[in-house]
This record gives C-alpha cells, structure tokens and sequence, in this order.
C-alpha cells in the first residue's frame, strides 16, 4: 500500500464515510471495494444498506466497467434484503434486476433513451418478469450526453438534450405492472402525454409529477376521459412559456375528484393576466378536497395602449384561505416596452427556480432556489446584487447578468448567460479586476453574439474555467 492510503486507512470510520458520501455508488465501487474487508464493510453497511445507485455521470460516455458490474454481481446477494431503492442506468438493468429476488423493493428511478425504455417495458420482458408486482414508485429520466458532443465536434447548439418518452406513453396499455404504481414522475414535450398517462393504465396512481416542455395544453380527441378518483397529489409545471391551460388543464382538474394537494407551475404570455380571481375561480373552486396549494404562476404580457392595475393587498387577503401558506404577489410594468409581468406565489417557496426578477425585487429568503433569472429594462446596481447574493444563498446558475466581486461574492459552479455585448462593455473588454474573480467561477458562460462578432482572446483568459457556448 502507498502512503497515501495507509493515511487514509488510518481515518476512523466516521470520518472516511464522511469524505465518501461526495462520490457517486460507482465511484466507491471502483475504487474502494475489495482493497480490504473494511472497506468491505463500510461499503456494504453504510452506503449499499437501502439503496443501490449505478448511474455513470449524465455528461459521460463513458460505459460500465466491468470490474466495478462483477463487484455488484458479488455485493447484491448479500444485501438484497435491505434494498428499497434502485437508481440505475437501463443499459445495465438487465444485468442487475436478475442477481436477486429483492423482497423488499419498492421504488425504481431508470436513466434510459426513448427505445431503451420501450424494451424495458414492454409485456414479457425481466424487468417487468421480477419488478412488476413489487414496486410502488417509479421515475423515468432522460440520459444526457453533453460534454463529449463539445469535445469532438466543437461548437454545438443544444443546451440541454432530453429524450421525450410521449411514445412510451402511447404504448402505456401494454405495461402489465402499471396497476402497481403509486408515484410517478415525468417529463414529456405535450400535455397530451399526460393524458395518455392517465388514461386508466396506471390505476392506483396516488402522486403525480410532470414537467411539460409544449407550449399549450389543446388535448388531442383520442384519450379516454375518465374519472380520475386515486390521485391526491398532482403536480405539473410548464417548463416553456405557455399560451393557455384552460382547454385542457382545468377540465383535467375536474376529473380528479379527490385531490387534496396541487402544484403548479407556469408563465403565460395571452391575456388575462392571472390574478387573485383567476386564481380561486379556475384553480381553487374546482378543486373541493383542495388542502394544499403550491403554485408559481407569472404572465407576461405586452399590453399596448392598455393598462393594468392590480392590488397587492387583494391578492395577500386571498391567502386566508390556506392555514399553511401565505400569498405573495410581484407586479412590474415596464414602460419602455410596454410589458407587464404579475408573479404570484405560495409561500413558502419551495421551487428551485425563481425567474424575471427585476429591481424592483423586495428581499426574502429562497433556501430551495439553484437557478435565478433578471429582466428589467433599467440596469441592475451593485447593492441590487448584493440583496440577489443574500437572498438566494445557494443559488448556482444565473441567467442575464454578473457580479462585481467587490460587491458580491459567487459560489462555484456557476452558469452565465449573457449579451456578449453586455458583457464586453461591462468588463472594459475583459479587463476590469473586479470582476475576475467571480468569473473565474463560472463553468459554463452562453453568450448571444448577434454580428459575429470576433472571439476575443481576452475573453477566454476572464472565463479560464468555463465552457463557452455563442448563439444567435
């Protein structure tokens, strides 16, 4: 054994499961089982005791290693009693499922692509041969590939790749283990897909999450439309701008007679603009059983010659309502353009994401909030920053905008995106030192380039760590 590791092996247990926890099942795997029995054992009692996570990173590659599949084959008998919880790429499932009969199983979240996930759900196959009576909660999520596609092709123009699994949907009668699911979680490009969901396959659904990526929710004619009497929670979150809910969401929400807790999520861009009223007369009324209420609703409107006036307090006084949450409401008119943008919310705030926040933003504390967003026709201070930085303290992707270290101090790992313009003319062409060390945090920058302009050295030298993408 080098140096290094008998220092290591030296750590008592609390301490070495303390540094592990950073990395991934697979990584331990590789690199700690079978070096000794203790580590064995750590392995086995401390991060393999309920769950099984064999996921390689979305931005890799790169495929299973064979050293660490054959220490899971030898691992698995020996703790499948304990095993509640399978996290799992669908390129290795089949590999896995099969090494034990998993008596205690109840929950499957699959890494998959859109054909892999129709093989692995069709009648017949193993997964649904040995997991099909047993498990209680299932998520499906989309493999990404990022990283590799910038470095062997250079630029590229996706931001974030996700494979729609709306066909896995439409076959959704031919999944024979439905029946058993209580939790499911989602994304799909069409409210459609929600309705082919929920058509009857998954019957004793009791919690349902989706994210939609479409714009509208104009339902197709070939669902069925039944009472919806099992689901009690239902969340949806609109993930694009949308142009209307009311064709298809709200005669949704009527079907679903028993539901007691809603999310939802969503910025319209048609009028009316929501309000109060709105509010309660298309969300609240027609939810009877309603309990709990989490909503995150903006509009977004150019209104013309028009003019919009709404009061903060009427909003607030609808908040009596819920023994748990209060109602916050934003308004901002911007006159230049002639666009209004009324947010409402229940607070507290529990979504990771806060958009379109303007300077007339008033404070709070946003614990749950990774990715922040700023709009507003004026531009933004420094002090302004510095109530961003406090609010949201641990936010770790900010769209539109940057900081003065000076001012305010970033996190790591942040995303930027920004005007190449904007930013040019904000750094004195990426020579200001105040700003350098908060961009030297920045691992990914996305810059609008609008007249091909010519990459500056200067730039590359400010933003040494960061992966940079241009579009138009």
């Amino acid at each position: 054994m080098n140096p290094s590791f008998n220092e290591l092996n030296n750590l008592p247990n609390e301490i070495l499961v303390k540094m592990l926890k950073y990395l991934s099942h697979y990584d331990i795997l590789y690199s700690f089982y079978d070096i000794n029995e203790r580590f064995n054992s750590i392995i086995k009692n401390y991060f393999l005791k309920n769950n099984l996570t064999l996921i390689i990173n979305n931005d890799s590659l790169i495929s299973f290693d064979n050293k660490i599949l054959e220490s899971v084959y030898e691992i698995i008998p020996m703790i499948e009693n304990n095993i509640k919880c399978i996290n799992i790429d669908s390129l290795i499932i089949e590999n896995i499922i099969d090494r034990a009969n998993y008596p205690n199983l109840k929950q499957v979240t699959i890494y998959t692509s859109l054909q892999e996930s129709i093989n692995i759900f069709i009648d017949g196959s193993l997964f649904i041969k040995i997991f099909g009576q047993k498990i209680e909660k299932l998520m499906i999520k989309s493999r990404r590939i990022l990283k590799p596609i910038i470095n062997t092709f250079g630029e590229y123009d996706i931001l974030e790749h996700r494979e729609i699994l709306q066909d896995l949907f439409k076959k959704i009668e031919v999944i024979s283990f439905s029946s058993n699911i209580t939790q499911l979680y989602v994304t799909v490009n069409h409210f459609n897909d929600c309705l082919y969901i929920l058509d009857g396959s998954f019957n004793q659904l009791q919690k349902f999450y989706i994210i939609i990526f479409g714009t509208g929710d104009l339902p197709s004619t070939d669902h069925v439309e039944i009472e919806i009497s099992n689901i009690k929670c239902f969340s949806i979150r609109y993930k694009n701008k949308i142009l209307n809910y009311d064709r298809g969401l709200i005669p949704l929400l009527h079907r679903m007679i028993n539901l007691e807790e809603f999310h939802i999520h969503f910025i319209k861009t048609t009028l009316p603009i929501i309000d109060e009223h709105i509010l309660k007369v298309e969300f609240i009324d027609n939810i009877p059983k309603l309990k709990k209420f989490i909503f995150n609703i903006g509009s977004l409107t150019y209104l013309g010659n028009q003019h919009y006036l709404s009061s903060n307090e009427n909003i607030k006084h609808s908040s009596k309502k819920f023994q748990n949450s209060e109602m916050i409401s934003n308004i901002d008119y911007f006159e230049r353009t002639r666009f209004l943008y009324s947010h409402i919310y229940s607070h507290p705030y529990t979504w990771d994401f806060y958009h379109h926040i303007s300077n007339n933003f008033r404070g709070g504390l946003f614990k749950s909030v990774r990715i922040i967003s700023l709009f507003d026709e004026q531009p933004f201070e420094h002090d302004f920053f510095l109530l961003i930085a406090q609010s949201f303290p641990y936010f770790s992707r900010l769209i539109l905008q940057f900081l003065n270290n000076n001012k305010t101090c970033l996190l790591n790992g942040i995303y930027l995106n920004i005007s190449y313009k904007l930013l040019l003319r904000q750094t004195n062409n990426f020579t200001k030192d105040e700003y350098r060390t908060n961009c030297s945090k920045i691992n990914y920058l996305k810059l609008k380039n609008d007249k091909e302009d010519l990459i500056n050295e200067n730039l590359i030298k400010y933003f040494h760590n960061a992966t940079i993408d241009y579009y138009h």
